[in-house]
This record gives C-alpha cells, structure tokens and sequence, in this order.
C-alpha cells in the first residue's frame, strides 16, 4: 500500500472513530436532558403537593402569605424548567448537527445515518409533526404547571 493509500485509510479510521464519540455525546445529550427534565418535573410536582397539603380548609391559622410563596417558588421552578428546556435542546441540536456533519464527510449515504426524529431526517416537518414534538409538549406541561402554581397562590391570597 502506498504512503498515500495508507494516510487516506488512517484518516478515515479517524474520522470513524469521531463519528462514534459525536454519536456517544448525541445519546449524552438525549439522556441527560431527559434526566433534567424528570428532575424539574419531579420538584415541581413536589412543591405542588407541599403547597396544596398547606391549604387546610376551616384553618386561619396558616400564614397566607407563606403558602402563597410555596406556589409562587413552584411557578419560577417551572419557569425556569421551560428555560432550561429552550437550552438543553440547543445542546441536542449543536450535537446532532455535527454527529450528521461528521457522518456526511465520511461519505456515509442518508440511510446510514442515526435520523431518529424527523428533524434529523431533513424533510420538512409539517404541524402535525411540530406538535408531535417533546420539545413543545415539555413547554406546555411546564407551562400548565406553572398557571397551576399562580392559581395557588391566587387562590391563597384572595
């Protein structure tokens, strides 16, 4: 084999072994996002429970004010949760982007590629697959948890 001939095949050896770690930090990312999500969920859903456990009806002895806060933590949570949310799923896209970029200088065909989601597929994702997305569903359940909390905390206060 010639100098030639054996650079190209240690060149694409390393761009193989690229390939497997932007796919190992592809699943990473999907793991770990998921991971911060059911955390978030698991606070949030927890500061719910605390804060509808202190709503004792008939008791005036309980501070007003302070259940009102427990709810009004648990709107920030999630809040916050829908930040987070926006963010994490740029870390997912920028992983995505350069595992297909480096599966693409390698010459691999489309159908070889990892495209587990229609976004990854490059087609165009019509409405009916936008609202299939867990990205907007995670908005919405976020979203809901959060108008639960300031409903609490309204209901607390009036």
């Amino acid at each position: 084999m010639s100098n030639d001939g054996e650079r190209r095949a240690s060149e694409r050896e390393e761009l193989l072994e690229i390939y497997k770690i932007a796919v190992e930090e592809y699943r990473f990312q999907v793991r770990f996002n998921w991971n911060r999500t059911q955390y978030f969920f698991a606070l949030d859903a927890a500061i719910l429970a605390v804060g509808a456990n202190l709503i004792a009806p008939g008791e005036d002895a309980r501070p007003g004010l302070l259940i009102a806060a427990v709810f009004v933590v648990g709107a920030l949570v999630a809040v916050h949760a829908i930040i987070v949310t926006a963010n994490q799923h740029d870390y997912y896209r920028s992983a995505r982007d350069h595992m297909q970029e480096v599966g693409r200088y390698l010459g691999l065909e489309s159908r070889w590629l990892l495209q587990t989601t229609p976004g990854m597929q490059g087609g165009r994702v019509g409405l009916r697959g936008k609202l299939g997305r867990v990205t907007w569903w995670l908005y919405g359940l976020f979203g809901i948890l959060a108008a639960v909390h300031v409903a609490g905390a309204v209901y607390v206060l009036a």
